[in-house]
C-alpha cells in the first residue's frame, strides 16, 4: 500500500523543482532580465535616433547607403516595437519603410489567420470561420478543440448509423461498449472527488485553526490548512495523504493495512494524478521558461544555463550597440558598417533562396523595405526574415 501511494513521487519532485525554478525566474525577470532589456531598449532608441538624424541630414551621398541605413533603422525598430507600440517610433518606421507599420501589422494578421486556417485543415481536419480566430490564442485553441470534438462526435454518429444498417447486433454491442466506457469515466471522476473529499474532511476537522486557542498552534494550523486547501483544489490526493502522515493523523502502518476497496480507489486516483503530473512536466520541459525564452529547456539546470548564456549575449549586444552609437557619429565608419550589413544580407538571402529553390543572385539595389505588388504576404515574410536578424547577429 505504501509503495502504491508513493507512485507519483518522482514526478512530483521534478514538478516541484520546475515550480521552484519558475519562482526563481520571476525574481530574475524583475532583478536581471527586465533591467537589461530596458538598457538595450535605451541603447537601440539612441542608435535609431542617430541613424534617423543622419538619414535626414543627407550626409550619406550614396542612394544605396541611404537605402541600407533605412533598412537598418527598420531592423532596430522592429525589435523595439515588438515590445511596445510607441507612436514616435512608428512615425520613424513609416518614414523609412515602403510599407507602413499599420500595413505590415495587417499583413501579419492575415498571414497568421491563413496559417491557423491551414493548420486547422491539415492537422485537425476542421474548417475555421473568422469568428473562431478572434481573441487570444488560448481562446482560438479552445474553439478549435470544440470543433474537433463536434466533428468526432458527428463521425461516430454516422459510423454507428452505417453499422446499424449493416449489422444491428454489432451496432448494439458497440453502443453498449461506448456507454460502458462513458460510465467508467464518470465513475472514475466520482472516485477522484470522493477520495479527495474524504481525506480533506478528516484533515480539515483536525486542523481548523478557529478551534485552536493557543496562538502559536493556531498559526501552525493556519499554514497547514492553506496547504490542505491548495491540495484539495488541485485534487491532489497524494499531497493530502502526505499531510496526514506529517501531522500523524495516519501512519505508514495505516496505509499498509488499508482496506482493499479503499486502496483500489486511492490507486486509481493516484494513477490519474500521475498522468496529469506528467502532462504538466511535459509542458515545463517543452515550453519557454521566461519571457522571450526559446522552447525546450529539458531540465531546471539546463534552463538556468540557457538563461545565463542569454544574459551574457544580451550584455554583449548592449556593449555593441553603445559602441556603434559612439562610432557611427563618424560617417566614414557608418558607411563601412552599412557595407558589412549589405554583405551579411546578401549571404542570408543566398541561403534563404537556396532553401526555397530560388535564384540566389542578389541585387544590392533591391529595396527590401519597399512594397511588393505581386504577393504581399510572401514578400513581407521574406523581407522580414532578411532584416530580422537583430538578436542573432547583433
Amino acid at each position: 500500500g505504501v509503495q502504491t501511494c508513493a507512485l507519483p513521487i518522482n514526478a512530483r519532485t521534478e514538478l516541484a523543482e520546475w515550480r521552484a525554478l519558475m519562482d526563481e525566474m520571476q525574481r530574475r525577470q524583475a532583478g536581471e532580465i527586465q533591467p537589461l532589456m530596458d538598457k538595450l531598449n535605451v541603447a537601440r532608441r539612441a542608435l535609431v535616433a542617430l541613424y534617423d538624424r543622419t538619414a535626414q541630414s543627407r550626409l550619406l551621398a550614396s542612394p544605396r547607403d541611404r537605402e541600407t541605413l533605412s533598412e537598418l533603422i527598420c531592423d532596430h525598430l522592429q525589435e523595439l516595437l515588438e515590445q511596445r507600440e510607441d507612436p514616435q517610433l512608428i512615425a520613424i518606421y513609416d518614414r523609412h519603410s515602403g510599407v507602413s507599420y499599420a500595413e505590415e501589422a495587417q499583413i501579419d494578421a492575415e498571414m497568421e489567420e491563413e496559417l491557423m486556417q491551414s493548420m486547422a485543415r491539415e492537422v485537425f481536419g476542421v474548417k475555421l470561420d473568422a469568428e473562431d480566430l478572434k481573441g487570444p490564442p488560448e481562446e482560438a485553441a479552445g474553439r478549435i478543440a470544440e470543433k474537433v470534438r463536434n466533428r468526432d462526435a458527428a463521425r461516430e454518429k454516422k459510423r454507428l448509423a452505417r453499422l446499424r444498417k449493416k449489422d444491428p447486433k454489432a451496432a448494439a454491442r458497440e453502443e453498449r461498449r461506448i456507454e460502458q466506457a462513458r460510465a467508467a469515466e464518470e465513475a472514475k471522476e466520482k472516485t477522484v472527488t470522493q477520495s479527495v473529499r474524504e481525506v480533506y474532511r478528516k484533515l480539515a476537522s483536525e486542523l481548523h485553526p478557529d478551534r485552536e486557542t493557543d496562538p502559536a498552534e493556531r498559526e501552525r494550523k493556519t499554514a497547514l490548512m492553506q496547504k490542505v486547501n491548495q491540495a484539495y483544489e488541485a485534487d491532489d490526493l497524494l499531497a493530502l495523504l502526505e499531510l496526514q502522515l506529517e501531522i500523524e493523523q495516519i501512519t505508514e502502518a495505516d496505509l499498509s493495512d488499508m482496506a482493499r476497496e479503499k486502496l483500489q480507489r486511492y490507486t486509481l486516483v493516484l494513477n490519474e494524478h500521475l498522468r496529469l503530473l506528467n502532462e504538466q512536466l511535459q509542458l515545463f520541459r517543452e515550453g519557454p521558461q521566461w519571457p522571450g525564452a526559446p522552447f525546450g529547456g529539458n531540465t531546471p539546470r539546463g534552463v538556468r544555463e540557457q538563461l545565463n548564456s542569454e544574459l551574457i549575449d544580451m550584455q554583449s549586444l548592449l556593449e555593441e550597440l553603445r559602441q556603434q552609437e559612439a562610432a557611427h557619429q563618424n560617417v566614414k565608419l557608418l558607411r563601412a558598417h552599412l557595407k558589412q550589413y549589405r554583405r551579411e544580407m546578401e549571404e542570408e538571402f543566398g541561403a534563404l533562396a537556396g532553401m526555397m529553390g530560388m535564384d540566389d543572385s542578389f541585387d544590392d539595389t533591391f529595396p527590401w523595405h519597399a512594397p511588393f505588388d505581386d504577393d504581399p504576404p510572401f514578400a513581407k515574410d521574406l523581407a522580414t526574415h532578411a532584416r530580422g536578424r537583430g538578436r542573432k547577429r547583433r
